[in-house]
């Protein structure tokens, strides 16, 4: 025959195949592999979920962000009110903290992870490290009530915590006031009236505290305004003697535009120093005004229950 064998391929052959079969292999495996580090080097791939939890409120941290002394209630002498978390986070992770005192929200803070923890943030792995955001108690003192601390973790509520301030003597917040028709609801401070008939030409609802030469006051009218848009808003006040500039608002998921401003209020010989926040704040078909009024003496000291009524406001 020969010397060729009559049964099968040359053994060498079948070698070289395998060979060039561990090549390919090789070769596949090196390029999934590169292809895979391109990924996560570049932040493609990322490893882990951004979380927080643990939850606390405290009075005063500690030099790593944790709570000295964890509780729930505080009084009126309380300069700060911090709300500490775990959080498992990228560098990028924005945190975001939203204050409330009932439905009000009065107070906020956003950042990112790798600048305000108290660890070093991972940019493809997630970290785990301290955040404290914290309340800070308003020049006038603060107002007896439940409050919520929420914090949210890339736009999504990730956590929150109740807790309660009582000042010594003073009443709990307000009471909730619905609109006749079902127009709108607002908070109004407990202790405050309705006012007169005289001063509600115009106006859907108004309310004034007891007591003093001006108590503050609030009212909601309907506008003849068509549009919220800041720059709008700006163009309409422009040419009259009140030039105060609006800035973009919002309250919950309703667009609004605000401004504040003094005046001289004249009432017969008589001329007070008066100093008005404006919130125009666009309804279903309508654009509301909240308008809250102060002596200008007295406008820092009323300012955190104006913010309160303000962003209680919900037009239907």
């Amino acid at each position: 025959m020969n010397g060729i064998p009559p049964y099968g391929p040359d053994p060498v052959q079948k070698t070289d195949d395998r060979k060039a079969i561990a090549i390919v292999i090789i070769a596949v495996c090196v390029a999934v592999i590169v292809a895979l580090t391109v990924l996560f080097f570049t932040g493609v791939i990322r490893f882990g979920t951004p979380r927080a939890y643990a939850l606390s409120t405290t009075a005063s941290v500690d030099n790593r962000q944790r709570p000295t002394s964890k509780t729930s209630s505080f009084d009126g002498d309380t300069k700060r009110v911090y709300c500490c978390a775990r959080l498992q986070a990228f560098e990028d992770t924005v945190l975001v903290a939203r204050w409330y005192l009932g439905a009000s929200q009065i107070g906020g803070f956003n950042g990112r992870f790798g600048a305000i923890a108290h660890s070093a943030a991972g940019r493809f792995l997630t970290r785990t490290g301290n955040v404290a955001f914290y309340l800070e108690r308003p020049p006038s003192g603060w107002l007896s009530g439940d409050y919520t601390v929420m914090v949210y973790v890339n736009g999504k509520r990730a956590a929150s915590k109740v807790f309660t301030i009582n000042v010594e003597g003073q009443a709990a917040t307000s009471a909730t006031y619905t609109d006749p028709q079902g127009r709108f609801k607002v908070d109004v401070p407990n202790g405050w009236a309705a006012a007169d008939q005289q001063s509600q030409q115009g106006v859907l609802a108004g309310f004034v505290s007891a007591g003093g030469q001006y108590p503050p006051r609030f009212a909601i009218t309907e506008t003849s305004y068509d549009s919220v848009d800041a720059t709008h808003l700006n163009a309409n006040v422009a040419n009259t003697d009140q030039t105060a500039q609006f800035q973009p608002y919002s309250l919950g998921s309703s667009v609004a535009a605000r401004r504040d401003y003094g005046w001289d209020y004249v009432s017969g010989n008589s001329k007070l120093k008066l100093h008005t926040v404006q919130v125009v704040v666009q309804g279903k078909g309508k654009i509301y005004g909240i308008d809250c009024h102060s002596l200008a003496s007295d406008y820092n000291k009323n300012l955190p229950q104006f913010n309160a009524i303000i962003n209680s406001f919900r037009p239907s």
